[in-house]
């Protein structure tokens, strides 16, 4: 029913705003863009990894590169999370993460319960240290985002910066994100779903 629902609703999509690329003679990559970021505000059903699996990845040492260029390094897969940007609280609950994740930002519409630590822009950094997370992660390019990211690591938190402005980026965000989490079999099995949607949008603009 599930997948119903989701296969359903993202064919309308795909017929408006093919409709839309239409009218307004939009570009083919723009279409795709267009459709494919909206369709994965939707989470997935991420395929669940064996329990034997999804143990292993959770009690081990974890490290990635940012798109910053900083090595992260943690010593266990992160349990307190504060994500800066709602579409990473989204890919956390994505990842079945949502318990590890304990702040969210204004903007977001996931996870209402949790307690709010300002907005993108501007975080409150009081806030914020006296929930003691282990793991901040945010999207990088705008200079007040980046002067955030380095007052926090400043104050001694560890801090991942991600950039997503191609579906290439957007992946390898994903994959970090799992990584981090001790998720990464989840987050392999979500981007191979977004491909395939991926792939949906290409078949479906192209007709």
């Amino acid at each position: 029913m599930r997948g119903r629902y989701f296969s359903d609703n993202f064919s309308r999509a795909c017929r408006l705003c093919k409709n839309h690329a239409k009218r307004f003679h939009l570009p083919l990559t723009i279409f795709c863009a267009a459709v494919l970021f909206a369709w994965l505000l939707v989470p997935a059903y991420a395929v669940e990894p064996e329990n034997g699996t999804a143990e292993a990845e959770q009690s081990r040492a974890v490290t990635v590169v940012d798109d910053a260029g900083t090595v992260i390094r943690l010593s266990e897969p992160a349990r307190r999370i504060i994500p800066l940007y709602a579409p990473l609280t989204e890919s956390l609950a994505a990842l079945g993460r949502e318990e590890s994740v304990i702040g969210r930002t204004a903007s977001d519409v996931v996870l209402p319960q949790l307690p709010v630590v300002g907005t993108h822009m501007r975080p409150n950094l009081e806030l914020i240290a006296g929930l003691q997370p282990d793991l901040i992660v945010l999207m990088e390019g705008r200079e007040a985002v980046d002067s955030t990211a380095e007052r926090l690591q400043s104050m001694g938190f560890t801090v991942a910066r991600f950039r997503v402005r191609s579906f290439e980026e957007l992946f390898a965000c994903i994959l970090r994100l799992g990584i981090l989490t001790g998720a990464r079999d989840k987050a392999e099995a979500l981007i191979a779903q977004y491909e395939t949607r991926l792939q949906t949008v290409r078949t479906l603009a192209a007709h």
